[in-house]
């Protein structure tokens, strides 16, 4: 009786080991979002017969299209500038003397007659629908190569999260159409694996305020170029283990 009752509870404890039955799906989804953030990008450049002229002429350009893009984006923007440079300017006739990228001795056909700085700069705004015009404000204040970059979110995370449980819910619609075929029942959720490939940190969020210094005017005879970009599509993906009841 002994050896009966040892050999019973031993496999009892080998089913107990056993891992449950479960069913393997994947979950796809997709949400669009509209953009609530826009990315504009431009160059401005200043030119003078001195350094100094090209200077000032490349600040003083620089602040009226700062002041443009404040009145047209009623104040909610965020500008930064970088990449600055300040080049000599020689003759068109020094191209033709042969010198290539050697260095040149500025005299003669080479000397320097003025000088051109440059700038890049950057306006991220909550505005989007007034990017197009602000775009080109920029252009008739004087930017060069002024455009829409990107659209963007503010809050892609969130985008994120509800594509993820649109994902999670189509593994379950899955589960359950291959779980009634097989003519078992879906248990609970096992585990749950996350396969999303997109980076959320590639798209950044700002937090959009007023431009400090500059003033918030109307701009006149700004021509309208209203915007209505393309929602942006967030995809999620999830392997989820659901239990099987036999």
């Amino acid at each position: 009786m002994a050896l009966l009752l040892a050999a019973l509870a031993l496999v009892q404890t080998n089913v107990a080991d056993q891992p449950p039955a479960f069913l393997q799906v994947t979950g796809n989804a997709m949400v669009a979002t509209p953009p609530d953030r826009v990315e504009i990008g431009y160059s401005i450049a200043g030119e003078g017969k001195t350094p100094d002229d090209a200077s000032r002429a490349l600040a003083a350009r620089q602040q009226a299209i700062a002041d443009g893009l404040a009145g047209v984006l009623d104040g909610a923007a965020k500008v930064t500038t970088g990449n600055v440079e300040l080049t000599e300017v020689r003759a068109p006739e020094c191209d033709l003397s042969g010198y290539g990228n050697r260095p040149r001795i500025s005299t003669g056909a080479c000397s320097v007659i003025g000088y051109v700085a440059t700038l890049q700069g950057t306006a991220r705004t909550s505005a989007v629908a007034k990017a197009g015009t602000a775009v080109g404000l920029a252009v008739r204040l004087g930017a060069r190569d002024a455009r829409v970059r990107q659209f963007r979110l503010a809050d892609p995370a969130a985008a994120m999260r509800r594509a993820t449980a649109a994902a999670i819910a189509d593994s379950r619609a899955k589960a359950e159409a291959m779980a009634t075929a097989a003519g078992v029942r879906l248990g609970g959720v096992l585990s749950v694996t996350d396969q999303n490939q997109q980076s959320i940190d590639s798209v950044s969020a700002d937090d959009i305020g007023s431009m400090p210094g500059v003033a918030r005017g109307p701009v006149s005879g700004a021509v309208a170029i209203p915007l209505s970009p393309e929602p942006i599509e967030t995809r999620a993906r999830v392997y989820v283990r659901f239990a099987v009841v036999r």
